[in-house]
């Protein structure tokens, strides 16, 4: 049973591993709409200086070999990508 789990686990991760970059566009395309709509509305820069700053370090994480650093970079990229969000929302409220 622990064989067979593990190489369906091991198939489903390279899965994974494939679709990682199309899931990966697709995200930060529909994000940079979001958050580009309220920019064009407001002029309100931050937003967009985060997301892409969080965009560039979830990149840079995946071209890192050190799993600690790989990981330190994608979730620190997810955090800002989070902020930027967060703060887009607070922009559109405003008005």
């Amino acid at each position: 049973v622990l064989i067979i789990s593990s190489a369906l686990v091991g198939f489903q991760v390279e899965k994974l591993e494939r679709l990682e970059l199309p899931l990966f566009i697709m995200a930060a395309v529909l994000g940079s709409i979001s958050i580009l709509l309220t920019y064009l509305n407001r002029k309100r820069i931050q937003p967009v200086l985060l997301l892409f700053g969080g965009l560039l370090l979830i990149l840079a994480g995946g071209m890192i070999d050190s799993l600690w650093f790989e990981t330190s970079f994608r979730v620190a990229g997810s955090l800002l990508i989070v902020l930027a969000h967060f703060i887009n929302k607070r922009i559109q409220k405003q008005s």
